[in-house]
């Protein structure tokens, strides 16, 4: 209960006026390639005025992207080549060897994306040389299952991971050390490159302030090796000065590669689907 509280209380601060991907940079050759990333989440509530401090909360958190087939299928007026993509999240306490997740820690997305929309850009070219901010993944359709409930069809032609699925996310400006370097994982040492962003979004009662660090690489599956994303929350009255935000909670997820394998199997069946 208080990891489904907890989720649900950070959903509810982080939400903002740009919301984006961050972890699908590219598509693996391998139509069937999957990988898992390993490591924890982490909440502290601020508590100023408690004798007993802040309060700290902090999970462990395993992510699996699956490349599940190709489907041509319709996509702005055109049929397009199109790619089964599968994201499992699951997060709790070690119980026993394993993750115990409880109701609200287990999610499983399935999405069916055009190919060309996933270009490992910032931007989308548009016509006379202009180019548009991403801050979403194009969908044709999809799926969603949440703990024990039943599967049930997303609505809508985008799907957003932030903050569902990971607090890594999209940013316009996510600027790269321009240096390939050696970086360690549990999978193993992959060569890439280094990628910090940061994004302040404000209302008149909060402040959201979310720092990345990624790396990236060409030898991972999609495109993502690792990263530490921290989201802080200010809060303040209405009508109070900017000058008087007061933090209220930092969420930090921390992540690494950890496996990469092939013949990926959906975990998300649905009616007339693979």
């Amino acid at each position: 209960m208080r990891l489904v509280c907890s989720m649900i209380f950070a959903v509810l601060l982080c939400v903002s006026p740009v919301q984006a991907q961050g972890l699908l940079w590219k598509l693996p050759e391998d139509e069937k390639a999957w990988c898992r990333y390993e490591g924890t989440y982490k909440q502290t509530v601020r508590r100023p005025q408690s004798a007993e401090g802040d309060l700290t909360l902090e999970w462990v958190r395993q992510l699996t992207l699956k490349s599940l087939g190709r489907e041509d299928a319709e996509y702005k007026g055109e049929v397009v080549p199109c790619r089964w993509i599968e994201i499992k999240q699951v997060t709790g306490h070690i119980n026993e060897g394993v993750i115990d997740a409880g109701p609200g820690g287990h999610r499983i997305y399935k999405l069916l994306v055009p190919e060309k929309e996933i270009r490992g850009t910032l931007t989308e070219p548009l016509s006379d040389n202009r180019e548009m901010f991403v801050s979403y993944i194009p969908i044709v359709k999809g799926f969603r299952k949440i703990g024990e409930e039943p599967a049930a069809a997303i609505e809508g032609p985008v799907f957003d991971l932030y903050p569902m699925v990971s607090y890594l996310r999209h940013f316009r400006k996510f600027e790269s050390s321009g240096n390939e370097e050696t970086i360690a994982t549990p999978f193993k040492e992959l060569s890439g490159q280094q990628y910090k962003g940061n994004l302040v979004s404000e209302t008149p009662t909060l402040r959201t302030t979310t720092v990345a660090e990624m790396y990236r690489s060409d030898e991972a599956p999609f495109g993502v090796v690792k990263w530490t994303a921290k989201v802080n929350t200010e809060t303040k009255q209405s009508t109070a000065p900017r000058t008087t935000f007061v933090a209220a909670t930092e969420i930090v997820e921390d992540m690494s590669l950890s496996e990469v394998g092939s013949e990926a199997e959906t975990e998300l069946v649905t009616d007339g689907q693979q």
